[in-house]
C-alpha cells in the first residue's frame, strides 16, 4: 500500500468522467464489504454513484439482478471500484464482461491480482503502478511543502533527502509535505534523522513512520478527533460528519480541514471521508 494506487484511478477518472454517460467511483470496496451487511452496502454505494439516487433491495441476489437491469444493461459506463480484494465482492457488484454496453471502462484497483480472475484479464489489461523516481519524489514532496513544483534554494538538499527516504512513495510523500510546510530547518533535520533509520527496502516502516511523524505533531484535540474519524466516520459525509461533531462543541469543519491539509484525511468524489489504510 501507499505506491499511488488509488490517486492514479482518481487521476484517471477525473479526466475521462465527461466521456460517459454514467459514472461512479466507490472507494474503499474492501473495508466496506468486512461490515454487517456490508456486500449490500456497496450494491446500494453502486446503484446511487451510477444512477444518482437510491435504490433500495431487500436481498444480496436481488441486488446483483438490479444493478445488471439499472445501472449498466445498454447505457456506457465508467465504473472504479477501490481497494478489491476478493472475488465476491465483483460477484455482488454483476461484474463481468457481459454486464456492460460497449465502450465502457471498469478500473479496478487491488493488491492482489487472484481477486480478478473472473475476469480473465489479459496481461495489457493489467497496470502495475511503480515508485516514483527522484524527480517525481521531489516534484510531489514540493507542491505539498511548499505549493510550487521546485522548492526554494535553502530547501533543496534536505527535500531532496526526505524524497530519498521516503522511498518514492506517494502516500508518504504527501504526508510528510504537508507535515514540514512552514516547519523550521532545525525540525526539519530532527525529522530526518527518524526517516534515515528506517532501511531502504523496509517499505511498510517508511510509511509507518512518515504517518507517526505527522500524527505526533497534532494538538491533543487533533489527535482526538483523527482517532474518532478513524473509528466512526470513514465513509461517511462530510457535512454530516461536521453536524456530529458540533454537537460536542468542536469547531469540526475547521479541524476536519486540518487533517485533510496533513493528508491524513481525503474525500473521495461523493465527499465521504476516506483514509488510506496504513492511517486508520
Amino acid at each position: 500500500g501507499g505506491i499511488g494506487k488509488t490517486t492514479i484511478a482518481k487521476r484517471m477518472y477525473n479526466l475521462i468522467q465527461h466521456k460517459f454517460e454514467h459514472s461512479g467511483f466507490l472507494a474503499n470496496v474492501r473495508e466496506t464489504s468486512q461490515r454487517l451487511n456490508g456486500l449490500d452496502e456497496i450494491q446500494k454505494k453502486l446503484l446511487l454513484a451510477i444512477l444518482k439516487r437510491t435504490h433500495e433491495v431487500s436481498n444480496f441476489h436481488e441486488g446483483i439482478e438490479v444493478i445488471k437491469k439499472t445501472a449498466f444493461g445498454r447505457k456506457k459506463v465508467l465504473l472504479v471500484l477501490d481497494d478489491v480484494d476478493n472475488v465476491q465482492q465483483l460477484e455482488a457488484l454483476a461484474i463481468d464482461r457481459d454486464s456492460f454496453a460497449p465502450g465502457s471502462r471498469i478500473i479496478i484497483t487491488t493488491r492482489d491480482k487472484s481477486s480478478l480472475k473472473i475476469l480473465e484479464l489479459g496481461e495489457n489489461e493489467i497496470y502495475g503502478p511503480e515508485k516514483l523516481d527522484k524527480d517525481g519524489s521531489l516534484e510531489l514532496f514540493s507542491w505539498h511543502a511548499f505549493k510550487e513544483d521546485h522548492p526554494p534554494e535553502d530547501h533543496l538538499d534536505l527535500s531532496r533527502q526526505i524524497g530519498r527516504y521516503a522511498g518514492g512513495l506517494p502516500l508518504a510523500l504527501e504526508v510528510l509535505g504537508s507535515y514540514f510546510r512552514g516547519k523550521s530547518i532545525p525540525q526539519w533535520k530532527s525529522a530526518i534523522v527518524k526517516l534515515r533509520k528506517i532501511p531502504d527496502d523496509d517499505v511498510r516502516g517508511k510509511l509507518n513512520i512518515s504517518l507517526k511523524i505527522s500524527f505526533d505533531s497534532l494538538s491533543e484535540q487533533l489527535k482526538k478527533l483523527f482517532l474518532d474519524t478513524a473509528c466512526f466516520f470513514v465513509g461517511i459525509g462530510r457535512d454530516f460528519t461536521v453536524k456530529i461533531l458540533e454537537g460536542y462543541d468542536i469547531f469540526a469543519d475547521n479541524e476536519i480541514r486540518k487533517l485533510a491539509d496533513r493528508c491524513l484525511i481525503k474525500y473521495d468524489c461523493h465527499d465521504q471521508i476516506v483514509m488510506h489504510d496504513r492511517t486508520e
